[in-house]
């Protein structure tokens, strides 16, 4: 009780200049294609970086215009690019495009394969004006031939179910087929990982969301471990398509906007020293706090830089659904104690509730805890910094390497 009254305490200290939630406040806070064309100079050039992702983190973005946003976000473009040269990339990516998609028809998928997609594109998001056509629609026609192109060209992963419910995500933002593929490919860069058999990427989800509930709400996880259900076997969809069926598409769309500027696409040449120091930074502009604070943060990072240090940084550029999915648990957590719900009535009780979940506030919820998590284990080092470790080598520092972030 007294750690969760705690952390409660410390996330309000926390808490991000967040829009109020209702409908018409949320929607006059995202961020618009003005506001948008206010971050770029006269020839296109992005004029902060950190600023952008810490806008769209904040408040999402508006529909009419994130389908350019997202290529931004995703890193379609390289990096720094104007006006033109982005013009000129996105005729390369049609070129290429066009290319995959031919030689990928002329080679031909295992049949079960091509049985598997076609069944799924067919039934992806029905509840979607966009998506309820029949195959031969231009809409499931794309998803179609985006998904069959992907799995020709990605022979380390073989296409399975849930695979075109996050295609479907580009599909119906990008109005690009060639834009929407490339976007797909960049995002599965990393998420194509959860698709292999005894994925490590999906065993890291469970035991990122193991440690979250331990930490923020020993009540809950005490709970789970009563009744046998610590292992989070129910939150394996959650992890699979970061939480895509748990809202209506729209809703999806804004989790997915947050999500994609939490990860800070790296610079042409960094290090790996370079690429730690400048998510440190990113995340602490996402914080909104002050500069002597960052500077102290970053000074600690510098000095105590080894594997462990990179390691744990590292964790958090792709596990912001995972506080989503804590911010699921808790949301719910009292009907789930007050009802004694078990491992099979957690599942049904979830079912019961995709499309239905309340965005805002999930979002609000995984923000807080996701950059108060971050903070924490940031004032860590900072305290051993502090503590008498100024004089301490990094060779010294590293064979303390078993030393580690809980």
């Amino acid at each position: 009780m007294f750690l969760e009254l705690s952390c409660s305490l410390r996330i309000q200290m926390l808490r991000p200049r967040l829009p109020s939630t209702t409908t018409d406040d949320v929607e006059a806070h995202k961020v618009s294609f003005s506001q948008w064309l206010g971050l770029l100079d006269s020839k296109g050039r992005i004029l902060d970086h950190q600023e952008f992702r810490r806008s769209v983190f904040h408040h999402t973005v508006k529909n009419n215009f994130r389908h350019i946003v997202w290529k931004h976000l995703l890193g379609l473009y390289p990096y720094n690019t104007t006006f033109e040269e982005r013009k000129a990339h996105i005729e390369r990516l049609k070129s290429d495009y066009e290319y995959l998609k031919e030689e990928a028809f002329h080679r031909r998928l295992a049949p079960s394969i091509v049985s598997l997609i076609q069944k799924d594109v067919v039934r992806t998001d029905r509840h979607v004006s966009y998506f309820n056509k029949d195959f031969d629609h231009p809409n499931i026609q794309k998803l179609y031939r985006i998904l069959y192109v992907y799995a020709i060209n990605n022979h380390d992963v073989e296409y399975a179910q849930g695979m075109s419910d996050l295609a479907a995500v580009f599909v119906c933002t990008i109005p690009d087929e060639a834009l929407a593929y490339f976007c797909y490919c960049k995002y599965m860069e990393h998420n194509k990982g959860k698709f292999l058999i005894n994925s490590e990427v999906i065993s890291t989800c469970f035991y990122q969301l193991t440690r979250l509930l331990k930490k923020f709400d020993p009540e809950l996880y005490g709970y789970l471990e009563k009744i046998g259900s610590q292992t989070l076997l129910f939150c394996y969809r959650w992890f699979l398509l970061d939480l895509k069926r748990e809202f209506c598409l729209t809703d999806a769309l804004r989790f997915m906007d947050t999500y994609f500027a939490c990860v800070r696409q790296p610079e042409p040449g960094e290090s790996h020293f370079t690429r730690v120091i400048k998510d440190v930074h990113h995340y602490t502009v996402l914080m909104d706090i002050d500069d002597d604070t960052r500077n102290m943060y970053l000074r600690a990072v510098r000095s105590f830089y080894c594997e462990n240090v990179r390691r744990t940084i590292e964790s958090y550029r792709h596990s912001f659904p995972v506080y989503g999915c804590l911010a699921l648990l808790k949301i719910h957590k009292r009907q789930i104690i007050k009802k004694n719900l078990k491992l099979d009535t957690i599942t049904i009780f979830y079912e019961k509730l995709i499309r239905q979940q309340d965005v805002d506030q999930v979002l609000s919820l995984a923000k807080e805890y996701y950059l108060l998590d971050i903070e924490q284990q940031l004032q860590k080092l900072s305290k051993t910094h502090h503590n008498d470790f100024l004089t301490t080598s990094i060779a010294e520092i590293n064979k303390k390497s078993s030393w580690r972030f809980l």
